[in-house]
């Protein structure tokens, strides 16, 4: 797939596919492609139960082929033969653990729990990629600013991402996410001691819903706390809110959730 602005920078009259080119390239005639919308909807993926028949919504049973790769049987078939469906192996709470994971993990389930409201269930909180990248320094800013002896041209930093799941009726909700960058001692100034919140998102499936962005809130705090002990002396909220259609960590977002 190709947007029509890069389809368009291509040079020539064929199209070269494959990423590695050290690897054989295989190439198809521009007039081969199709233009077409981005706004196809893929049709609803139908499981049925290996003891019953019946056919159901994947989405809805909540069914995934790798974690269950038996095949599905439906709860009505578990009641009657007095089974329980395996267990989950890749759930949340199985992932590693982290001393930020936990350290934002336990503020959050704190706070509910002096809430004491009963749609409340037990957040996880995990650090699912950690990184070391460098920052190079663009040409433009490398004339003005490097090659002057002002700033250095490179800059390492950690990445890291983490998510947060909620238990809401026994399955492992996932309602918010965020990509971190941190710049620790060994980075030269300005940018020594300082993290920058690179991305947020989060869908609206929290429950109680009027909780929702406190817990947001306290997720945020948490983390500001956390580096602010761990020697950070400067943090950026650099994510924007974003605008009508835009997706930056999660696939998509339900059409009725609101847009700051």
């Amino acid at each position: 797939h190709f947007c029509e602005k890069c389809f368009n920078e291509i040079q020539g009259e064929s199209v070269s596919l494959g990423d590695d080119p050290s690897q054989p390239q295989t190439s198809i005639n521009k007039d081969q492609f199709q233009k077409k919308k981005n706004d196809t909807l893929d049709p609803e993926l139908l499981v049925e139960c290996t003891d019953c028949g019946r056919k159901m919504h994947q989405i809805c049973v909540l069914h995934n082929e790798t974690i269950w790769p038996l095949g599905f049987v439906c709860n009505g078939c578990l009641k009657k033969a007095n089974k329980m469906r395996k267990e989950n192996k890749y759930a949340a709470k199985r992932l590693p653990q982290t001393k930020l994971g936990n350290f934002l993990e336990t503020r959050v389930n704190d706070y509910i729990k002096r809430q004491s409201h009963p749609e409340s269930g037990e957040v996880t909180i995990r650090v699912v990629h950690v990184s070391d990248k460098v920052v190079e320094v663009k040409p433009g800013m490398k004339s003005r600013f490097v090659d002057s002896g002002e700033m250095a041209e490179s800059f390492p930093y950690r990445m890291k991402a983490l998510f947060a799941f909620e238990d809401i009726d026994g399955a492992e909700v996932c309602f918010f996410g965020m990509h971190v960058q941190e710049y620790g001692s060994d980075c030269p100034p300005p940018n020594q001691r300082r993290v920058y919140i690179s991305y947020l998102d989060s869908v609206h499936f929290f429950k109680p819903r009027h909780l929702r962005t406190a817990v947001y809130h306290e997720i945020l705090l948490g983390y500001l706390e956390y580096v602010k002990r761990m020697g950070f002396t400067t943090g950026h909220i650099w994510a924007c809110p974003p605008s009508e259609g835009d997706d930056y960590i999660f696939h998509c977002h339900p059409l009725d959730q609101k847009i700051p």
